[in-house]
């Protein structure tokens, strides 16, 4: 050791030779105690600092409650209205990552046309949720169908639902729409309720034009037939029309006043709910879990769409995309509400929250 080395010399230079060995030994032995006193008082220091970081007691406490076990689902297999658009990812993200089957559960996801479509098959049971737009609900429930909210799904974003006309069109602007034939995926939707907004912008009303229902992925070859002049569309059917130079992008449906509203929710049936709550609490849990690794990961939703939509990775990469969020918007809502009413969509005040499910 080069330190002991060094106390012999020192000590050395005014000791007799015979004290030297015993003198570096206590010299030795002074400083290891010292050393060994330090590291003990650093160790102190550092578990102390680390334990008030962390929040953690070195005192002994009551032990906690063990957390509740998780109950199995009512329903091993559950059948999923699904619309095919952008909106739907999470759920087959959910289902390729094995989500649904970590929670016990197997889902059959069922393509419907819309949310509206999917109403009266949830009311009978049909199919146990649906995706639907929150228009949808809101009328449904409105109407007195015993339905609930019970959970978001989508918000869309800037350019994700559209007011599109052939690439090759006459049609330049809202106000050329006077007489013109509009596809819808079905009527009285959110998109039909933008477009009311548009058209009154340009001094129209909806009794200016004729709106023809049509499924989402149908309508760029009815448009090509000549069917209707016009559509309003979501992604990824817009940009994939655009794209292919099949038609072009006249509006942006949501803006000004129909901007940052909620989008897609799930819904289920009262009776349904309380049979199973076990079952809801899974699948919300897939799904929350499915939209947390698509916001993290944005790719995940590119990936999975060429699989249940007819469309390449290429096409899915370079679509508009909006949020996935479990959560429910209640001031969007009572923002829908208000505009449905304004539109003449419905009817008498309503309590938005009455159509949400409440915590269980």
């Amino acid at each position: 050791m080069t330190w002991l080395k060094d106390a012999f010399e020192r000590i050395a230079d005014d000791m007799p030779e015979r004290d030297l060995a015993a003198r570096a030994m206590a010299v030795h032995q002074r400083r290891r105690r010292n050393r060994t006193a330090f590291a003990a008082a650093a160790a102190v220091v550092v578990v102390t600092a680390l334990a008030a970081t962390l929040g953690v007691r070195l005192l002994p406490q009551t032990p906690r409650e063990p957390a509740a076990p998780v109950k199995p689902p009512e329903r091993a297999t559950i059948e999923v209205g699904v619309v095919p658009s952008t909106a739907s990812a999470p759920l087959f993200v959910a289902a390729a990552k094995g989500y649904f089957e970590q929670e016990g559960l197997t889902v059959t996801p069922r393509t419907i046309i819309s949310g509206a479509h999917a109403v009266p098959k949830v009311s009978a049971d049909a199919l146990d949720l649906a995706q639907a737009d929150h228009l949808a609900a809101l009328r449904a429930i409105r109407a007195g169908q015993p339905l609930k909210i019970v959970s978001g799904l989508y918000e869309p974003g800037p350019g994700t639902t559209a007011l599109v006309v052939k690439a090759k069109s006459a049609i330049r602007s809202v106000a050329d729409l006077k007489g013109k034939k509009i596809g819808v995926s079905y009527l009285r939707s959110m998109e039909e309720l933008a477009l009311a907004g548009l058209l009154k912008k340009a001094g129209l009303s909806l009794d200016d034009v004729k709106l023809i229902e049509c499924p989402l992925p149908d309508m760029t070859a009815a448009m090509a037939r000549g069917r209707f002049d016009a559509a309003l569309t979501v992604e990824p059917f817009v940009s994939m029309g655009a794209g292919q130079q099949r038609w072009r992008v006249l509006a942006d449906l949501l803006t000004g006043d129909f901007a940052d509203l909620p989008g897609q929710a799930w819904i289920a049936s009262e009776e349904w709910i309380a049979d199973n709550p076990a079952t809801l609490a899974a699948f919300q849990r897939a799904l929350a879990k499915a939209q947390r690794l698509i916001a993290s990961d944005p790719g995940e939703a590119e990936a999975i769409l060429p699989r249940y939509i007819r469309m390449t990775r290429e096409e899915s990469a370079a679509i508009k995309r909006g949020a996935y969020t479990t959560a429910i918007d209640l001031p969007g809502l009572r923002r829908l509400d208000e505009l449905g009413r304004r539109y003449g969509f419905m009817k008498g005040r309503f309590d938005v929250q009455e159509a949400v499910l409440t915590s269980r």
